[in-house]
C-alpha cells in the first residue's frame, strides 16, 4: 500500500471520524454507502483519512458536494459528539458490534468474534 511504503504514515482516527462526520452531514441518508467508499479509498487507493482532499474525492465520487464536506471536516464538533456516543454505548475498541434490542442497545462483540460467537451472544440477549 503506498501510503505506508515509507513508513511515515500514523493513523488518525479523530481526523477520519470528522471525515466521516462531515460525509454523514452532507448526506445522511447514505452513511453506509459512504463509509463503504472510504474504506475503498484507504484500503484500495492508499488514501489518507487525515486530509480533506480524500472526502473531497469520495464525496464528489458518490455525487455528494465536496466543498460542503470539506468545510464541515473543519468542524471538530459533530466527531467529539460521535465519540461521546461511542462511549456512551460501551465501546472501548473497534470494530465494535452493537445490538439493538427493544429500546436497549448492547455490544456484543469487540474486535474479532467468529460467527458463532456472535450467534451465542444475540442468542443470550433475546433470552433476557
Amino acid at each position: 500500500m503506498r501510503l505506508i511504503a515509507d513508513g511515515s504514515f500514523v493513523m488518525d482516527s479523530e481526523a477520519a471520524a470528522r471525515g466521516f462526520a462531515a460525509l454523514r452531514r452532507a448526506a445522511p441518508h447514505r452513511a453506509a454507502e459512504l463509509a463503504i467508499a472510504l474504506q475503498n479509498a484507504f484500503y484500495l487507493d492508499g488514501l489518507s483519512l487525515s486530509e480533506p482532499a480524500t472526502y473531497r474525492t469520495v464525496a464528489e465520487q458518490s455525487g455528494v458536494d465536496g466543498a460542503a464536506v470539506v468545510t464541515a471536516f473543519a468542524d471538530p464538533g459533530p466527531a467529539a459528539a460521535d465519540f461521546q456516543r461511542a462511549a456512551q454505548l460501551g465501546v472501548t475498541g473497534f470494530p465494535t458490534l452493537i445490538a439493538a434490542h427493544g429500546d436497549s442497545l448492547t455490544p456484543i462483540a469487540y474486535g474479532h468474534a467468529t460467527p458463532g460467537q456472535v450467534e451465542e451472544r444475540l442468542s443470550a440477549l433475546a433470552l433476557r
